[in-house]
């Protein structure tokens, strides 16, 4: 196991054990920046020092699987990695995702996007209640709307540190192979699959919901517990 891993996993320890959203927050920009570092660290010692790119499928089970897989695309942006969707034919449902990128990365965004869509799922009840709402499918669009605010919020605060880390860097001459290293990850897309731009959103959002998530994604408590990512996650209907 790679040291960076254990310490990312240490960090996401310590968040879930706060009680005080702010030292979550903290401690979730700590292992971004200490992410985005080590990939400047391993440019830095030349192109044969960072894993070959690859990919595998993660199987998206239970509920809400678009928006989940938001999530996933948002923690993979920030983490030199691509995510591809498999939609279930004539559906908005996502049957799995294809992540791609460097075996390391690929790991590292697991660690980081697992956390986050088990806390979102656990916690999508709690700001809300469903019984306020006249229909099920108030309450859909509610739970839709609260995800997608979540993954937001979680993609803006994941590319903002990235993006400082890489600054108070700029001087490295790793950072150029590090941009290699990210079109390397779209030129193996293009390679390997055959795919065309998503489509534009039909959700029909909830304000409520969408800032609640947003306020969520802002003090999420990311956990460390590694969830095997073929089990299903709870069902929320």
């Amino acid at each position: 196991m790679s040291p960076v891993i254990d310490r990312v996993r240490a960090l996401l320890a310590k968040a879930e054990s706060t009680t005080y959203p702010a030292e979550a927050d903290a401690l979730l920009a700590k292992a971004q920046e200490l992410i985005t570092r080590h990939a400047i660290d391993a440019a830095l010692l030349g192109p044969n020092a960072y894993d070959e790119v690859g990919h595998e499928e993660i199987a998206l089970h239970g509920s809400y699987s678009a928006e989940r897989a938001q999530l996933w695309n948002a923690v993979a942006a920030a983490n030199r990695c691509l995510v591809l969707m498999l939609h279930e034919y004539g559906r908005r449902s996502v049957r799995e995702i294809t992540l791609i990128g460097a075996a390391e990365d690929r790991e590292l965004v697991k660690l980081l996007a697992v956390s986050l869509e088990a806390q979102a799922l656990t916690r999508l009840p709690d700001p809300l209640d469903p019984s306020a709402w006249s229909t099920p499918s108030d309450t859909v669009r509610l739970r839709r709307s609260y995800l997608l605010g979540f993954a937001q919020q979680v993609r803006h605060r994941l590319r903002e540190t990235a993006e400082a880390t890489r600054s108070a860097a700029a001087e490295h001459r790793g950072l150029p192979m590090l941009v290699e290293a990210d079109e390397g990850v779209h030129r193996y897309a293009r390679e390997h699959f055959h795919f065309s731009a998503a489509a534009a959103s039909r959700t029909t959002l909830d304000p409520t919901g969408y800032v609640a998530g947003q306020r969520q994604g802002a003090a999420a408590d990311l956990g460390a517990r590694r969830i095997d990512t073929r089990l299903g996650l709870p069902e929320l209907t």
